[in-house]
């Protein structure tokens, strides 16, 4: 078997991921924890990561959800608009 250019086949998934619709920034996420899961030597298009290791990627805990509340609300680059619309609430639930 021929070694892996790692970052090459990185890019490619990445580039992949994006044209599939996923968001480049969550891509570029999903596949350095892959790299950093793939053991030494192993082929990364053979790889499959373990249901635990998929699971600490997408978690979402209340202190990441306040960070990214703080951010937003005190970034100049936000209108208040915008602001305004992280706490709306719908009159009627969105089906």
């Amino acid at each position: 078997m021929m070694p892996v250019d790692l970052d090459k086949w990185a890019r490619g998934q990445v580039d992949a991921l994006v044209a599939l619709g996923d968001d480049a920034i969550d891509a570029e996420r999903y596949i350095k924890a892959v790299l950093a899961w793939l053991p030494e030597g192993a082929d990364p298009s053979a790889f499959v990561p373990t249901e635990e290791q998929l699971d600490s990627i997408g978690v979402v805990d209340e202190a990441a959800i306040g960070d990214a509340r703080t951010l937003w609300y005190s970034a100049d680059w936000v209108s208040g608009k915008y602001k305004r619309l992280l706490d709306s609430r719908s009159k009627e639930p969105v089906a």
